[in-house]
């Protein structure tokens, strides 16, 4: 819920990725991560390629270790009922195997991931895995219908706020911080009839 890309976050978040490595070491899966430099070094390495790289942002970059298995230009249609006929745009995209269980799907630009073709335009295989991460909050559920239970998961980030999980230094506003109530008056203003 945290990086969901379509509420403004920037779709760089590792949190699931390094809990898959970290906790599940049994589950394979397919996880999309915006991070423009490791998705140009991945196509630049090229298909068969291993490639040791420090990926996403956010929170918490992630050194990983995997096979180039996919590059594209990150384009494809949208085929589920929400968006149906729509073009999504990844950017230029590597699809990059970790610990041989984990499709990264490294991306340029914060695409829509809410549709299987996200996924299948870049030659991943959904029933194959255990998981699909599509950082969205609830577009996707009628595209996954049938593919896959869906499961929200309450990830810290941008697209899904919390009280006190960002330092201000600055900025002073409700509800981070107790603010005095204003007091509201209204005002009746009358229109003359022409």
């Amino acid at each position: 819920m945290g990086d969901r890309t379509a509420a403004g976050a920037p779709g760089d978040a590792t949190i699931l990725l390094s809990a898959a490595l970290d906790d599940y070491p049994g589950l394979r899966g397919a996880v999309p991560i915006t991070d423009p430099v490791a998705a140009a070094r991945a196509i630049e390495a090229g298909v068969g390629a291993t490639v040791t790289l420090s990926v996403g942002a956010g929170f918490r970059p992630r050194l990983v270790t995997g096979l180039v298995e996919h590059v594209s230009d990150g384009n494809f249609i949208v085929e589920g009922p929400v968006g149906n006929g729509t073009h999504s745009a990844m950017g230029p995209t590597a699809v990059l195997r970790v610990d041989d269980r984990i499709q990264v799907l490294l991306t340029t630009k914060p695409g829509g991931t809410i549709d299987p073709a996200a996924f299948t335009s870049q030659h991943v295989i959904i029933g194959d895995l255990d998981f699909v991460v599509v950082k969205s909050g609830f577009h996707f559920v009628s595209n996954f219908a049938g593919l896959a239970a869906p499961v929200l998961v309450n990830t810290p980030g941008v697209g899904y706020y919390r009280k006190h999980q960002f330092k201000f230094r600055k900025a002073h506003f409700w509800p981070e911080h107790d603010t005095a109530s204003p007091e509201i008056t209204a005002r009746r203003h009358s229109v003359a009839a022409p």
